[in-house]
């Protein structure tokens, strides 16, 4: 079992501009912390891999980061 033991999320918007198409987008992010605690040790690969190869959305244009981290 997992449970969320910690959340601080914001929804922030930002403005990104695009040379190449000349136009501007409005994009819709999110950040803040999470905590987590259970059986998590299937789960550990996959979040360090993310972490490494920043793929989240929308990489490319900065975004998609997440740190991982351990708590004891």
């Amino acid at each position: 079992k997992i449970n969320m033991r910690y959340k601080d999320v914001q929804i922030e918007k930002v403005r990104r501009y695009s040379n190449r198409s000349e136009m501007s987008m409005n994009l819709t992010c999110f950040t803040g912390m999470m905590v987590f605690e259970g059986e998590l040790d299937e789960f550990v690969p996959y979040l360090k891999a993310v972490e490494v190869l920043n793929c989240g959305k929308m990489c490319v244009m900065g975004f998609g980061e997440i740190k991982v981290s351990f708590l004891k």
